[in-house]
């Protein structure tokens, strides 16, 4: 495919995201074999799905680290810093976890609030089910809960894009100040 990587990826200490993501699937796969046990290489070939998911599947390379129930949590945790990008990244995140078959609640808490309700379900106009009972969970019956999440601050773009789901459930359900948002690179 013009424009895909098709010789051996660089040192896997400097990777990030990028050149994985940018990778033909058999230079990836030959590339992840070589470096099994190197857990950098295997917090950013993770990370590379939200530029290009089309090769084997997420949990495959993530089973590959040595923590890899905890590690989509800590990537989600210091998304902004790990992936930075714009909203189809983190859009892209937003998707991928959801539909993870393990799926602990604090790793849909941290997602972006603007990205994770578009996360799309069974359906291309449908929030993913996991995320809308975490939503409706977390704003109950209350309908000023409710009216203040959708006013919250959740932009899809700028530093407000990086709010925490949690973050915005947390201040509409309590009707407190909204938070400022995470720090930034």
């Amino acid at each position: 495919m013009p424009g895909r990587r098709t010789a051996s990826l660089s040192d896997p200490q400097g990777i990030g995201f990028k050149k994985p993501a940018d990778a033909d699937e058999n230079v990836l796969v030959g590339y992840l074999d070589r470096h099994t046990g190197n857990d950098t290489l295997f917090e950013e070939a993770p990370l590379s799905f939200a530029a290009r998911s089309y090769r084997n599947t997420f949990d495959d390379v993530l089973a590959r680290h040595s923590a890899p129930q905890q590690t989509p949590v800590d990537l989600t945790l210091h998304l902004r810093k790990r992936l930075g990008g714009g909203p189809d990244l983190r859009g892209s995140w937003a998707e991928i976890m959801p539909a993870r078959p393990e799926r602990p609640s604090e790793l849909l808490q941290l997602l972006p609030a603007w990205s994770a309700p578009k996360a799309c379900g069974p359906h291309y106009d449908t929030t993913h089910p996991a995320v809308a009972a975490y939503v409706a969970e977390a704003l109950g019956d209350s309908d000023a809960a409710w009216q203040r999440f959708a006013a919250s601050p959740m932009p899809h773009a700028s530093p407000g894009a990086w709010h925490r789901l949690d973050d915005l459930l947390d201040a509409a359900a309590k009707g407190t100040v909204w938070l400022t948002p995470p720090p930034g690179r």
